[in-house]
């Protein structure tokens, strides 16, 4: 999904071009009068396989049409508070979550930003997009009445909350009855088309991957030492200490850190000298892995956090430009594996490269 999201409107055309000319020798006479439009993003979604047999026909993944609610949220507060709402966006999506009544199924992504209203006050944007299967429970507009219906008080004191829930951040104090609803959320159909049918003959396997996730809340000495564990070489060595702990390889690990940064107040007071990285981290586990998923939980789930501490410090220490953590402590959340299951490739391998390439085609109108 991250690589067809960071493929521009050119890079579609191209691959649209060079998939005619190989199916079956299939030329544009005019390629300059090609023009491709992105419509929508990419979205991924948890889809059910079922167990084929020799000589059986089978079908294209189920195709599931999907909704959107957006909407945008502003209010005020001073630039430490706003700052804070801005790095932890993720708890302010997890309110709107709840908020919303969205089914399981449902995601929210958040974005916020911060600028200047007036004196020392800021105002933060929350601009928040809501996704879910249409034919889910409840529909984008039971949605947007739901969103509709939660009162200003509610919104200030759910979300100071949520912020504040985070291990090292202080609450944002928000200016009094400053929420506002900046643009009221509306419901709206994601349009694609159906997926192709296809028709195989053969014997195939289902394999049954998973995703384990969980995460680290890392104290150090400083907020210039969380910010050398958030870049590249920071996080290239914490994906290498998983990888080490569980017997997975590097390139299977995804690791993803966040500062909370402790800032000094407005009357010159610092509220603390230290600062909380937290580490989220995701490890894919394929379905003819040597190590299984639940062995690599159960090693993961064995480290305490004095363990962790020693094994931070020293996954950084070691890390291609070294990196020296100062006042170390560790609270972890054992992590948690999702079963993922996967038609094997042996099906896509007789799948022709002009099916392949419709396939593609049904996420661009």
């Amino acid at each position: 999904m991250n690589a067809l999201n960071a493929m521009d409107d050119a890079a579609w055309k191209k691959i649209i071009t060079d998939g005619l000319a190989v199916a079956t020798a299939v030329t544009l006479e005019d390629a300059s009068k090609l023009s491709v439009t992105t419509v929508n993003a990419p979205t991924s979604i948890e889809l059910t396989t079922t167990t084929t047999t020799t000589g059986t026909k089978g079908t294209a993944a189920p195709y599931v049409p999907m909704s959107k609610v957006m909407g945008k949220y502003t209010v005020k507060s001073d630039e430490s508070g706003c700052l804070n709402m801005k790095d932890q966006k993720a708890a302010i999506a997890t309110v709107i979550k709840t908020e919303s009544t969205v089914a399981t199924a449902g995601t929210v992504t958040v974005e916020v930003k911060c600028a200047v209203d007036s004196g020392t006050t800021y105002i933060a944007t929350i601009d928040y997009t809501i996704m879910m299967p249409t034919s889910s429970t409840p529909t984008g507009e039971a949605i947007v009445t739901a969103l509709k219906g939660v009162s200003k008080t509610k919104w200030e004191t759910d979300v100071a909350k949520a912020v504040g829930d985070v291990t090292g951040v202080p609450a944002p104090t928000l200016t009094a009855a400053s929420w506002t609803s900046a643009t009221d959320p509306a419901a709206s159909v994601i349009t694609t088309t159906k997926g192709p049918t296809t028709t195989y003959t053969g014997s195939t396997t289902l394999g049954t991957a998973s995703t384990i996730t969980g995460k680290l809340a890392v104290t150090v000495g400083s907020l210039a030492e969380c910010q050398k564990m958030a870049d590249a070489n920071g996080k290239d060595a914490l994906a290498k200490m998983i990888a080490d702990e569980t017997g997975a390889d590097k390139s299977t690990v995804t690791v993803a850190v966040a500062c909370a940064r402790r800032r000094r107040l407005s009357d010159g007071r610092r509220l603390t000298a230290t600062a909380t990285a937290t580490v989220d981290y995701t490890v894919q586990v394929a379905a003819t892995s040597q190590v299984t998923a639940s062995t690599m939980a159960a090693k993961l789930k064995a480290i305490d956090n004095t363990a962790w501490a020693g094994k931070v410090t020293t996954a950084l220490a070691n890390a291609g430009t070294a990196v020296t953590l100062t006042n170390v402590s560790v609270t972890k959340t054992d992590p948690t594996t999702t079963k993922i299951h996967n038609v094997s490739s042996a099906i896509t391998g007789l799948v022709s490269p002009l099916v392949g390439l419709f396939a593609v085609l049904q996420f661009l109108f």
